[in-house]
Parts: C-alpha cells; structure tokens; sequence
C-alpha cells in the first residue's frame, strides 16, 4: 500500500499538471499543430501521464475542462446522443495570443 505522502505527492502532481490554466494550454498547442477533434482523449494521448493513473488523470483533464467551459475560455461540443465531448475549441481567438507565446 502506498504511503501518505506518496499519494500527497502524486495528487499534487495531477492538480498541477492537469489544472485548467495548464488543459487550456495543452488545448490550444493542439488547436495550434491542427489535431482534429480535440478531447479528453487526445488531450491525454498527446501528454505525459503517469503509468497506472490514466483513469484519474482523465478525471482531472475533465474536471478541468469543465472549469474553463464554466469560465467561458473554451466552447465544448457534445455528441447529442452519448453527451461525450467530442471537440473542444477556444471561445475567444484572443485569448490565444496572450497565453501562449509562439
């Protein structure tokens, strides 16, 4: 079983990888290389995440696209049917150029 602080240490290492400021960067460098259909699940196929955890850092990523949908800086897509994110897309092309430096 895993100790205290190692399980201190991984959360904390998920919130600060996967917090919104970050997801919003790693969504706009994917939106910037031209992958389409942007979603939880390219998001974590083109990032690091840590072995054993892809369940819970899918949870962070998505916890953290909510927070940024709610704080009007992206614009989510849903499937109608299944209600599974299926693009995400930046609310404001301004935004871009003041987060990320090229």
């Amino acid at each position: 079983m895993e100790s205290k602080p190692g399980k201190e240490r991984l959360n904390a290492t998920l919130r600060k990888e996967w917090s919104p400021e970050r997801v919003f960067v790693k969504i706009v460098l994917l939106i910037k290389r031209n992958i389409p259909n942007v979603n939880v699940y390219t998001l974590l196929r083109e990032s690091r995440v840590l072995p054993g955890f892809r369940a819970l850092t899918a949870a962070t990523c998505f916890s953290s696209i909510l927070k940024l949908k709610q704080a009007r800086r992206i614009d989510v897509l849903k499937d109608p049917t299944t209600l599974e994110i299926v693009n995400i897309t930046i609310a404001d092309e301004e935004q871009v150029h003041h987060n990320i430096r090229s």
